[in-house]
């Protein structure tokens, strides 16, 4: 099977996609983050998981203090810094591990499960 390879970040497309979702920021309508540095996440302005779990805290009535997130890109930024538990997964980006006071390993290594077994403690039965 052959293997393709992942371009380095320093190829004129990631530049132009970087450059593209430099200047759709400076929209006011729209707001542009990336989940991997290959791509472009269009919201309007001020729609992000942020405000989708602050909704869902509204109309279930659960405070911010019961909150909980895993994420590795831009796109989950405003949540990992909106909730009360922001968890950088091992393979976020050098952005996201640097606004979370709290990491854990990457998916491929059961990462939330790992980091809900720190914050809730084994519950093994026998």
């Amino acid at each position: 099977m052959a293997r393709l390879s992942t371009p380095s970040p320093s190829t004129p497309t990631w530049k132009k996609i970087a450059r593209a979702r430099v200047e759709m920021n400076a929209l006011p309508d729209v707001d542009a983050s990336s989940s991997n540095i290959d791509n472009i996440e269009i919201t309007a302005h001020g729609v992000n998981k942020a405000t989708a779990i602050m909704r869902v805290c509204r109309e279930l009535n659960q405070p911010l203090a019961r909150t909980m997130a895993f994420g590795d890109g831009s796109n989950d930024l405003e949540m990992l810094k909106t909730v009360h538990y922001g968890i950088a997964m091992g393979n976020a980006n050098d952005q996201v591990k640097a606004a979370t006071k709290f990491h854990t390993v990457d998916l491929a290594h059961d990462g939330v499960a790992v980091a809900l077994d720190k914050f809730l403690g084994s519950q093994e039965q026998n």
